[in-house]
């Protein structure tokens, strides 16, 4: 190969790496979360006979931001106000329904549904993470009348 031929190779790969990216409609960067926890964009659950879900652009876009202290697990429902350097946030009792909050431990192969409480401020449940230094939330709940999705991975500091 000639040096040509090395240097267009390696443009290929790198351009095919800065343009692949997740979520059309959210900015390069989120801003950090109001409560300094872990922050994902919530996905639309379309059931199309395969259990598939997307993220669309348009509309408005809701994020979940997690915490874990205390043995308790708080999902607060997020969204953008008019620009998206912040975020502003949703009151689950009055936008959510149908909410459910499922945690999964991979190392130790368990998987937990709770029992949520929703307050004006946030998502809440009552999980004992047995010691786990990462585990996975799943939440769903319909917000505008769709049901949307979300998994949010906890580590926590040893």
């Amino acid at each position: 190969m000639n040096k040509f031929s090395l240097g267009f190779l390696a443009l290929l790969y790198f351009c095919r790496m800065s343009l692949a990216h997740e979520g059309h409609g959210i900015p390069g960067a989120l801003p950090p979360g109001p409560h300094g926890g872990v922050v994902a964009e919530l996905a639309e659950v379309h059931d199309h006979g395969h259990g598939h879900e997307e993220k669309h652009a348009g509309g408005k876009e809701y994020f979940f931001e997690a915490t874990y202290k205390d043995q308790k697990i708080a999902v607060y429902p997020l969204t953008f106000g008019s620009n998206t350097s912040t975020f502003v946030p949703v009151s689950p009792k009055t936008a959510l329904k149908n909410v459910t909050v499922q945690v999964e431990v991979p190392r130790q192969k368990r998987q937990e549904t709770l029992t949520p409480a929703l307050t004006d401020e946030a998502i809440e449940a009552k999980f004992d993470s047995k010691k786990a230094n990462r585990f996975v939330i799943l939440v769903t709940a319909n917000i505008d009348g769709k049901p949307r999705k979300v998994k949010l991975q906890i580590e926590r500091n040893k």
